[in-house]
Formats: C-alpha cells, sequence, structure tokens
C-alpha cells in the first residue's frame, strides 16, 4: 500500500511501541541472561537496575500515546492501526505487571539508583520537591514529593545491608521468564518484522501471546 508521509509516520510510530523494548534486550539481554556472566552478579545488578528503571517509560508511553496514536489512526482511516494499539496497551500491562513486583518504595529506589549512576546531580534528588513515578493498582502515579519525605521513604533500602545483596534480590524477581512480559517479548522478539510489514500491507497480525 502507498501511504502519505503522516501516515507512514504514524505506523512508525505504533510499531515502536512493541519494538522500542527491544533496545533493551539488545543492549543488556546478554549480560543478564548468559551463563557466561553467571558470576558476574554486580554487573547483573547495575544492568538489571537501568533496564527496570526504563519500564516506567513504556508505562508512560500507555499514559500519553496509545489513545492519541488510536484516534489519529481514525482520522487518516487507518482502520487496522486501532487494533495494534490495543495490542501495545496489553504488551504495557504486563509492563506494568513486572513494576508492581516490587513496592513503592522499591520503585522509587530503582529509579534513584539509576539516575545517581546515569545522571549524577542532574536527577534532581536534590531539590526541595521532587518529582517521582511509580506504578499502582495499574495506574501510573506522577507526583511531587517533599525532599525529606522522598529520601525517608528508600532510607530503609539503602540502609539494611550489602547493595549487591539487594539488587540480586530485585533482579531475579525481574528476570522470572514466566512472567507475561518476557512471554510477549519474546515474540517481539520473534516476530516484529513480520508484525510491521503486516502494518504497511494494511493488515493485521496476531500474537499469539496478546489476544484482543
Amino acid at each position: 500500500m502507498k501511504y502519505s508521509g503522516g501516515e507512514l509516520k504514524l505506523i512508525n510510530r505504533v510499531y515502536g511501541l512493541f519494538q522500542d523494548n527491544l533496545s533493551c534486550v539488545e543492549a543488556w539481554g546478554f549480560y543478564l541472561f548468559s551463563e557466561e556472566l553467571d558470576n558476574e552478579q554486580e554487573l547483573r545488578n547495575r544492568l538489571g537496575t537501568i533496564w527496570l528503571a526504563s519500564l516506567f517509560d513504556s508505562v508512560n508511553a500507555q499514559t500519553n500515546l496509545i489513545a492519541k496514536y488510536s484516534e489519529q489512526a481514525s482520522e487518516l482511516n487507518l482502520i487496522h492501526i486501532p487494533r495494534y494499539c490495543n495490542q501495545a496497551s496489553v504488551f504495557i500491562d504486563s509492563v506494568k505487571g513486572i513494576l508492581q513486583k516490587y513496592t513503592v518504595a522499591e520503585q522509587l529506589f530503582i529509579q534513584s539508583l539509576r539516575n545517581q549512576w546515569v545522571h549524577s546531580h542532574l536527577s534532581g534528588r536534590h531539590e526541595d520537591s521532587i518529582r517521582v513515578k511509580y506504578v499502582e493498582n495499574d495506574s501510573l502515579i506522577n507526583k511531587n514529593l517533599p525532599h525529606d519525605e522522598y529520601h525517608e521513604i528508600m532510607r530503609p533500602l539503602f540502609e539494611q545491608g550489602n547493595l549487591d545483596v539487594t539488587l540480586k534480590e530485585f533482579v531475579t524477581r525481574f528476570t522470572d521468564q514466566t512472567d507475561d512480559y518476557w512471554v510477549i517479548l519474546n515474540e517481539i522478539q520473534e516476530s516484529h518484522r513480520i508484525m510491521y510489514q503486516a502494518m504497511l500491507k494494511g493488515s493485521e497480525f496476531q500474537w499469539r501471546a496478546i489476544c484482543v
């Protein structure tokens, strides 16, 4: 099918809702899952924490983008695209499922560590009011916390002992391959190119792990 620039841009954006998570697989998957690195737990702890923290951005996509893309598709008469948006929403729900395996304090702790390791002072943790996000009751919560309250929530996690012991348990919780997130992500890794070709042909693609 022949698409205008605007139509193709929207198709690519919807495709990105699936494909973008693969960048984490390609960057970090070997280090988290290869038997060659079974003795490199500290490395796995740090990379697993970075990957976990990135999942909040995926959930943010559902909150801010999926409904908008579906509406734009209807306006452009791309009648096959809203179903892909619904499938993307199911995938993002599986991301929420991963994040809700952690308490609110643990979610903030994971993001705080990632921000310190990646952004240093730019993480904003020294501000009087700190913007936070976490997933609770299947919803992404964005709010401001006073500086002292923010740090008090996480203090027990920082003070409970060996950081790598804490993070190893977090990463083990994260990498349970039976979770819907991994089942769907594995299928995306196998089939995303086939799905994209279906999108370009104006047809639907049925995932084995996503039923909508």
